[in-house]
């Protein structure tokens, strides 16, 4: 929502000279409610725009006074239906402005945007598995046979994972070749040996859009660990030279 205004002042010689000014207003939420149940803005009917878009965008027309100063306004307004999505009742929704904590009680404002739902009207949908990652790895065991290491070098991202089959959603299901990645929760890892033809680990939707908190939370930590490990290396190759 937004205030636009028009001054014209008209001199001597009848020469108008205009200014024109475009304001940002904030929208409460129980404004932003009204707007969503009415379609109404500034008491005006918006026009329809399409794929649940609507919109009142008008133009003012100021006729000056000579010598005199002349001023009128208008609110203009954009109302947009979205789809939010959150993987749990304490988990982060995504929105198309970004993440929004899973604290918010039904409104959120950012950036003089503002978004309103209903708790009551969440559709629930099936546990779906996503792949998030993909890439050529080495593969390390470590001192606990119970623990792999998975490094990739061109990607800076190692993952530490518990060598025990688990399923992809609650109840579990499909227990194949995924593996637990320590420290992420609802992160799992699969792989296939390079002299190996086929694989029994295959997730349907390939590369679809996650959270982008989520794939923060993936990229720090694989990277993290990526570093500290060559830290280690460097380390240890000073030691022999010395």
């Amino acid at each position: 929502m937004w205030k636009m205004s028009k001054t014209v002042y008209r001199d001597f010689l009848h020469w108008d000279h205009v200014k024109e000014h475009r304001t940002p207003l904030d929208v409460t939420t129980a404004e932003c409610r009204r707007l969503r149940d009415s379609r109404l803005c500034d008491r005006q009917p918006m026009n329809s725009l399409g794929s649940k878009k609507w919109s009142l965008e008008g133009s003012l027309h100021v006729q000056g006074s000579w010598l005199q100063t002349s001023t009128d306004y208008l609110i203009n307004c954009r109302l947009e239906e979205v789809v939010l999505e959150t993987e749990c009742s304490d988990c982060v929704i995504s929105s198309p402005i970004g993440d929004i904590p899973a604290s918010a009680n039904g409104s959120i404002v950012d950036n003089l945007v503002t978004i309103v739902w209903d708790n009551s009207l969440k559709e629930s949908q099936k546990c779906q598995a996503k792949q998030v990652e993909e890439g050529l790895a080495m593969l390390y065991e470590t001192t606990d046979p119970k623990i792999f290491r998975i490094r990739d070098s061109n990607k800076q991202l190692d993952f530490v994972v518990k060598n025990v089959s688990v399923g992809l959603c609650k109840p579990a299901t499909n227990f194949s070749n995924f593996r637990l990645v320590l420290g992420m929760d609802r992160v799992v890892a699969s792989w296939i040996f390079a002299n190996s033809s086929k694989s029994d680990a295959k997730i349907g939707n390939k590369n679809m859009n996650i959270s982008t908190l989520l794939r923060a939370e993936i990229d720090a930590v694989a990277h993290t660990q990526y570093i500290r490990d060559f830290a280690v290396e460097m380390s240890n190759g000073l030691a022999e030279e010395i």
